[in-house]
C-alpha cells in the first residue's frame, strides 16, 4: 500500500509512505518456531549451568517452594532498636 500525503510542515512538499506485508508460509513459520525453541532451550541450558546469579535465584525459589510445601511459616523478626548515644 502507498499513501501520498501533504507535509504538515511544509505545504509545498509530499510524503510517500510504502507499507508492507509480508505472508509466511505456515511451514515456514514452523521451522521458525523451532529454531527460536532450540535457541531459547540452548541459552537456558547454559544459564541454569554456569550463571551464578540464575543458580541462586532458581536456589532461593526452590527453597521457599519447599518451606510452603511443609508448611514452615516464617515468623518475622521485629526491627533492630535504635541504640542512644551515652
Amino acid at each position: 500500500m502507498i499513501n501520498i500525503t501533504a507535509d504538515p510542515q511544509n505545504p509545498n512538499k509530499l510524503v510517500l509512505t510504502q507499507t508492507v506485508t509480508l505472508y509466511l508460509d505456515k511451514l515456514l513459520t514452523d521451522i521458525l518456531s523451532e529454531e527460536v525453541a532450540i535457541a531459547i532451550q540452548t541459552q537456558a541450558k547454559k544459564d541454569l549451568l554456569h550463571n551464578k546469579q540464575i543458580k541462586k535465584a532458581i536456589s532461593a525459589a526452590a527453597f521457599q517452594l519447599l518451606k510452603e510445601r511443609l508448611g514452615v511459616v516464617d515468623i518475622p523478626t521485629p526491627p533492630p532498636m535504635p541504640q542512644e548515644n551515652l
